[in-house]
């Protein structure tokens, strides 16, 4: 039998996105720094969403990519530190 699998809305995957990037921005930086404001695009049969914000010094970036359905989520959380370092 044929397994069928249902494609995310663009507003379920924006959702879902910003809901994976806080949890990984709290569990490395005790932030959760992301709102729903930026799309989350269909690109080659995936969701791809990403997003920057300030951040004390720096700057926050978050990148979330999963399947259309919403399976397989990858997400990647960088701090930029914009503060000149002293050697």
């Amino acid at each position: 039998m044929k397994r069928y699998t249902s494609v995310l809305t663009g507003a379920q995957a924006e959702a879902k996105a910003v809901d994976l990037a806080n949890e990984k921005a709290q569990a490395l930086y005790n932030c959760q720094p992301f709102q729903k404001r930026r799309t989350a695009k269909l690109v080659d049969g995936h969701w791809v969403w990403n997003d920057g914000r300030s951040y004390g010094a720096g700057d926050i970036e978050a990148t979330v990519k999963f399947a259309a359905d919403g399976t397989n989520p990858e997400v990647t959380v960088n701090l930029l530190d914009s503060r000149s370092r002293q050697y």
